[in-house]
């Protein structure tokens, strides 16, 4: 989403007159777009914003700037502090600062959509991702994307077909619809997969996806409406976050296991070989060893493709912060390490049952190594030992696995 916001930026100062560099030393200002999602991704950040940039009018933006405000130009990290919704100012403010001298910051929340601004890549004519929504609603008690992002709003359907087109005419043949929560989407009396539908129809683009799925939004009826989209990627992301009935309660998740695990059936019983992974938290307040113990069950029962797997960070803001006994970091540390080990096992598992197999797969680009890098159909990275034109679709037959990577050769007959 930072990425997609980086296009937004640079499309609004370009109209400016202002121009980009490519190396940081060749600049008069850096902008900095934070995520504060999780403590690591904040600490990060402001870690770079210390250690870089010196010399340079630094502007802060996005979550961080939301959540901290002027104490990061009071304590000397920025000059400029600007929120998710405040973009449009930023040429303004940093034509002022140049002019005055003087510190910025708009951090209000105005619920901007930007549906009138194409982004501006400078990178990737493969593939996209095209932001559909801003904000969330959904308000589970870890999350602090309803504070710093604000409520949902939806670009309207013209913006999003136009935007996807444009990216067609620079080349892109696959993009991913972005949001917090697509299936939330709504324009008028169009809805997701109405809209999804109509953008896999736009001619020249031969894949489309998209990122991220709520499970209390997912249905039959849905999974149906997907099945069909003749270019649809087969990839489902779809964030389970506790495998403890209590714990999904605690955090305002608003479905049960057992409902989870109908989705994912669902989806498995329609679609041929799909690739679903999740998000998981360990150590949320409250969690016992039996509420873990379900957790650890319901990812060998599932046996997720892959799973971004992260301890419990306090948010500010979020009503978890209030929540107890909080779970000590030691035994956080070693439920996320078992967890970990526990999925990388089935990973494997998983990456090796593709040996023999034959996958259509998308080139795109060449691999460190030699050979093409190229995704499947269900969007997973395939090496092929052949050189092969960029956006090339072919059939290979997949020979062997490096690591988690599975290596092919093209299929002739």
């Amino acid at each position: 989403m930072n990425d997609y916001d980086r296009g937004v930026i640079r499309s609004l100062l370009l109209k400016k007159g202002f121009e980009e560099v490519v190396k940081p030393e060749e600049s008069n200002f850096v902008i900095y777009l934070t995520c504060a999602v999780r403590k690591h991704a904040e600490q990060r950040a402001l870690g770079r914003i210390r250690s870089e940039g010196n010399g340079k009018v630094k502007v802060v933006a996005g979550c961080l700037a939301r959540m901290y405000g002027e104490k990061l130009i009071k304590e000397g990290m920025a000059d400029i502090v600007i929120g998710p919704d405040s973009y449009r100012n930023l040429p303004f403010l940093l034509q002022r600062h140049i002019r005055e001298g003087l510190p910025e910051i708009d951090i209000e929340n105005r619920l901007d959509s930007y549906e009138d601004i194409l982004p501006i890549f400078r990178e990737n004519n493969f593939s996209r991702y095209i932001t559909i929504m801003r904000g969330c609603n959904n308000f589970c008690s870890y999350c602090i994307v309803p504070y710093v992002r604000g409520s949902e709003r939806f670009k309207p359907q013209d913006s999003i077909l136009k935007e996807v087109r444009k990216a067609v005419e620079e080349g892109v043949v696959e993009v991913f619809l972005l949001g917090q929560n697509v299936l939330a989407y709504r324009d008028k009396e169009i809805g997701f997969t109405q809209l999804l539908e109509k953008v896999s129809q736009i001619k020249g683009l031969r894949r489309v996806g998209f990122l991220t799925s709520h499970p209390k939004d997912m249905s039959d009826e849905l999974i149906e409406k997907l099945l069909r989209i003749e270019n649809l990627v087969r990839y489902f992301h779809i964030p389970l976050q506790s495998g403890s009935e209590r714990i999904l309660k605690k955090m305002n998740r608003r479905y049960t296991p057992e409902y989870y695990l109908e989705i994912i059936e669902s989806i498995r019983k329609r679609f041929k070989d799909p690739f679903i992974s999740t998000d998981i938290i360990v150590g949320f307040p409250g969690e016992t060893e039996e509420d873990f113990k379900e957790t650890i069950e319901m990812v060998k029962r599932i046996e997720f493709d892959f799973a971004y797997m992260f301890a419990y960070s306090e948010r500010p803001f979020t009503k978890a912060c209030k929540m107890g006994p909080k779970v000590d970091e030691k035994t956080k540390k070693e439920r996320l390490s078992y967890l970990i080990e526990i999925q990388n096992t089935i990973t494997r598992k998983k990456v090796r049952s593709l040996l023999g197999k034959t996958e259509k797969v998308l080139s795109f680009g060449r691999a460190k190594r030699g050979g093409t890098l190229t995704k499947s159909l269900n969007n997973r990275i395939v090496v092929v030992e052949e050189d092969i034109e960029p956006k090339r679709e072919v059939f290979i037959k997949i020979e062997k696995i490096n690591g988690w990577t599975p290596i092919g050769r093209l299929k002739w007959e």
